[in-house]
């Protein structure tokens, strides 16, 4: 007798958690109102009638019938649509994840991914569309029967729709932050941050990107978080600093100008306040930890 044993773990189980918060459908009318927003979970939208746009993070991206959206908790996004031919959608509000571009996996089958960290949050691929379809109905349906055990199969859909997203477009899941301290406002004021700190900010775009009163942003994140929010935005700039001094031939200022500093001579002496060393002198000892590293 010969047989073959697949061994189980739960590992994926213990960290793949979404919680499907609802399900919309929506239709293109004339009391639309295109107004930029963003939620502390993660919203997954999908096209099957219509042409319209979808603004996401600044950029414009064009939706036709079987695009699917993916907007990360915190994205700052609306759509808008053609009068023509007006777009509907159905829209998911999932909890307890985020997507991102797997770092391990091999070129992606399609131009869906842009970047090591960041991908393109529209993708088409017609094959998985129709499929797409037919899930997306079958979780309506369950919430519209109610029959017994209607949340659990409809949980069960929900991954049957994620994991392929997952593994044709080479992306990843993890946990989105969860801080107890911090609104939902703040928590998007520091991924803002975090996305774009090499770009020129003040305390009044963070205010105006976050819908919030400046002096209650810096009063609150300085609450959760322990330093202002111009001090982590420093923080933010001088850790992507180290990696480039470690990493690459860039001169200091080069450098300096790369992660958001205009200044060279501010950020080394931000960089010296927050290190005690310069960066010059950071670099060569990067280098020499490296070289004996290389022959022990």
């Amino acid at each position: 007798m010969s047989s073959i044993r697949y061994e189980f773990s739960d590992e994926e189980l213990n960290n793949f958690k979404p919680k499907l918060l609802y399900l919309t459908q929506s239709e293109y009318g004339d009391d639309w109102h295109s107004t930029p927003h963003y939620h502390p979970f993660l919203e997954l939208l999908y096209v099957f009638e219509g042409k319209g746009e979808f603004l996401i993070d600044g950029q414009a991206f064009s939706l036709r019938r079987g695009d699917f959206v993916i907007i990360n908790p915190y994205t700052v996004h609306t759509e808008t649509s053609t009068r023509s031919d007006p777009l509907k959608y159905y829209i998911f509000g999932i909890d307890n994840i985020s997507l991102t571009a797997d770092k391990k996996a091999p070129p992606p089958r399609s131009a869906s991914l842009d970047g090591e960290e960041s991908f393109c949050p529209v993708f088409h691929n017609p094959e998985f569309s129709e499929r797409t379809l037919g899930y997306v109905q079958k979780i309506a349906d369950e919430f519209e029967s109610k029959a017994p055990y209607y949340e659990l199969m409809a949980y069960h859909r929900l991954c049957c729709l994620l994991i392929p997203i997952l593994r044709t477009n080479n992306l990843a899941f993890s946990k989105p932050e969860k801080n107890k301290t911090a609104t939902k406002e703040i928590i998007f004021v520091k991924q803002y941050i975090d996305k774009h700190f090499a770009y020129d900010l003040s305390l009044d775009d963070l205010a105006q990107k976050a819908f919030i009163n400046k002096y209650h942003m810096i009063h609150f994140f300085t609450q959760a978080y322990g330093v202002s929010p111009m001090r982590y935005l420093n923080q933010r700039r001088i850790k992507e600093a180290k990696v480039l001094l470690r990493t690459t031939d860039l001169n200091v200022t080069a450098i300096a100008n790369s992660v958001g500093f205009t200044s060279p001579s501010f950020f080394a002496k931000k960089f010296k306040e927050l290190n005690d060393i310069s960066p010059k002198d950071y670099r060569k000892s990067a280098a020499a930890a490296l070289e004996e590293e290389l022959f022990q």
